[in-house]
């Protein structure tokens, strides 16, 4: 369960420390590959732990305020910090930060085809960029009031959540609206690879 993991992510008894009372701010899951990854925002840890079932990685990020989601590659986290307005590119081997940019007000993250996508809430809109964080696209600010997160499918379709129109709105690779999905208010989505939304 995902009480589990986030108990794992906190258990540090290995290390000779404690874990103690401590408020959990976010948490997030991300994978790739079949790899499941977790990670975790305290007011003193930021983790991401990996891979399920025996969680035998752990990445301590002290140096990022905080990780309200995270997407990933082969080779790299790349981290929402929604506390400080970065989005970080983290060696996955290593734990290592390799490159951090601004974003004003970011949230929903995603890797597809070697470019990025990430919501921009202040601006109602989707950044698509390279993985080194250069700006390619700006979308969706014509159809968008409030995004809050997205998915991408296995064929690059782009499916963001909307709180204020309460729908999923589906996007094309090219920044077109195709279509919408659901009808709620949806703060976190994801996509399976037999294309079920949840």
């Amino acid at each position: 369960s995902k009480g589990d993991m986030i108990l794992k992510v906190l258990d540090e008894k290995n290390k000779g420390k404690p874990r103690g009372d401590e408020p959990i701010r976010y948490t997030a899951m991300a994978s790739y590959n079949g790899e499941l990854y977790n990670s975790i925002t305290t007011d003193v840890r930021r983790k991401i732990v990996g891979t399920y079932p025996e969680w035998q990685e752990s990445y301590d990020l002290s140096d990022i305020a905080s990780i309200y989601q995270f997407a990933m590659d082969g080779n790299y986290f790349y981290i929402v910090d929604i506390d400080s307005e970065y989005v970080y590119k983290v060696v996955r081997n290593s734990g290592s930060i390799e490159k951090k940019w601004k974003v004003t007000n970011p949230s929903g993250i995603g890797v597809f085809n070697n470019n990025l996508y990430l919501v921009d809430k202040l601006n109602h809109a989707i950044l698509k960029s390279t993985l080194n964080g250069d700006t390619v696209l700006i979308f969706g600010s014509d159809s968008l009031i409030e995004p809050a997160d997205l998915a991408i499918d296995s064929v690059g379709k782009i499916y963001v959540s909307d709180i204020n129109k309460t729908k999923v709105y589906i996007f094309n690779s090219a920044g077109s609206c195709i279509g919408t999905e659901g009808s709620g208010r949806f703060s976190q989505i994801t996509i399976d690879k037999k294309g079920y939304l949840y």
